[in-house]
């Protein structure tokens, strides 16, 4: 669904969502395409600045999304420290963190992340971004799972990615214009 979302928002804002951008996570500019269109609009995340980041406010940033829930993952409750929904996907900085359309992606979209898992304290509304410079489950990115996490790939797909990959192999797939040539994984 996040996958379906991303691809949606480039068709209709012509971008990527900015995970930072007036102070809210890439999640919040999915929110109109992940059936949360009255929430979309409360929040408005591309025209107003989060008010606070402290601190969620109630029926807005602390709404329990399932859609950015692992269904394997049910530590630490539903919601953060600060009460925000908790989610358990992270964007990948290299592609979130400054406006960039899929056509920016020079690498292929099968061969970059788009969003990872994580076993961090994450929330949907709140910027959240990894690198690609250690395995699953070595870095920012992991999840319950054994062997590896799941992530989206800007195509839209998911893999499951195992903690033995090859190091550069998972770096390259962080990068949307690093020239990378990836093979299998």
């Amino acid at each position: 669904q996040i996958g379906l979302a991303l691809h949606n928002h480039q068709v209709q804002v012509g971008i990527l969502p900015q995970d930072g951008r007036n102070g809210y996570g890439y999640g919040a500019f999915l929110l109109q395409f992940l059936d949360q269109a009255p929430l979309a609009g409360q929040l408005n995340p591309m025209g107003t600045k989060q008010p606070d980041q402290s601190q969620a406010r109630a029926g807005l940033e602390d709404v329990v999304l399932p859609v950015f829930r692992c269904p394997s993952h049910y530590a630490d409750g539903q919601l953060e420290p600060s009460k925000f929904g908790r989610s358990d996907y992270l964007a990948n900085g290299g592609v979130f963190t400054k406006a960039m359309s899929l056509a920016d992606i020079t690498d292929g979209e099968s061969a970059t992340i788009a969003v990872g898992e994580t076993t961090s304290d994450q929330a949907w509304a709140l910027p959240g971004a990894a690198t690609c410079d250690s395995a699953p489950n070595n870095g920012r990115f992991g999840s319950e799972h054994v062997a590896g996490a799941n992530f989206v790939l800007c195509d839209g797909s998911v893999r499951f990615i195992t903690n033995i990959i090859n190091p550069a192999t998972f770096r390259a797939l962080g990068t949307p214009r690093g020239k990378d040539v990836v093979g299998d994984f």
